[in-house]
C-alpha cells in the first residue's frame, strides 16, 4: 500500500507538471479615455451697495467699505490648473442716463491676498489661483470705493457695472 501512494503522488506531481507546460498566456489591452472637463466661472458677488453719501466740497468719496460676496471657481481641466479672475469696474452712472461720477480707485480685496486697485475703470486680478484643480471658493471679499463727489455733483442714484472675467 506504501508503494502504491507514493507512485500516485510522484504521478499526480509529474501530471500536474506536464499540464502546467501545456497552459498558453495571452494579453488583452485595456484602455481608459480621460477627457479634459472646464474652467468655470460658478459664482461672484452680486450686490455691491455702497449706502448714501451726502454731495460734498472735497474731490472724493472715501471710506466707504463693504463686505463683498464670494467668487467660486471650478476647473476640470487637467494639466497644471493656473487661472486668474479680473474685475472691471464702470463709471458711476446717474438714473437720469446722463450724468457721471468718475471712479478714481474702486478696490477689492478676497482672503488674505493684497488689494486689487482698478484705477480709471480699468481691470485687475482680483483672485487666481496656480496648479489647483477642482471647485474653489475665495473667502468673502471686501471692497472699498472713492470716486468723484464735488461740490457740483448732481444728487441722486448712481449705478455702474463690475464684469468678472476669468
Amino acid at each position: 500500500m506504501k508503494k502504491m501512494m507514493s507512485i500516485l503522488l510522484v504521478f499526480c506531481f509529474l501530471g500536474s507538471c506536464l499540464i502546467a507546460s501545456t497552459v498558453f498566456a495571452s494579453d488583452a489591452t485595456s484602455t481608459f479615455n480621460l477627457t479634459a472637463g472646464d474652467l468655470t466661472l460658478d459664482e461672484i458677488p452680486s450686490d455691491f451697495d455702497y449706502g448714501s453719501e451726502i454731495v460734498g466740497t472735497d474731490n472724493m468719496m472715501s471710506n466707504i467699505s463693504i463686505a463683498a460676496g464670494a467668487i467660486e471657481v471650478t476647473d476640470a481641466r487637467g494639466g497644471d490648473g493656473n487661472w486668474e479672475v479680473t474685475a472691471e469696474a464702470s463709471d458711476m452712472l446717474h438714473s437720469n442716463g446722463i450724468y457721471e461720477l468718475p471712479i478714481y480707485d474702486f478696490t477689492l480685496k478676497f482672503g488674505a491676498g493684497g488689494w486689487a486697485h482698478i484705477h480709471d475703470s480699468g481691470s485687475a486680478v482680483v483672485w487666481s489661483k496656480t496648479g489647483a484643480l477642482g471647485t474653489h471658493i475665495s473667502p468673502a471679499g471686501e471692497s472699498w470705493l472713492m470716486m468723484g463727489n464735488t461740490s457740483d455733483s448732481l444728487a441722486g442714484t448712481y449705478s455702474g457695472t463690475i464684469t468678472f472675467t476669468l
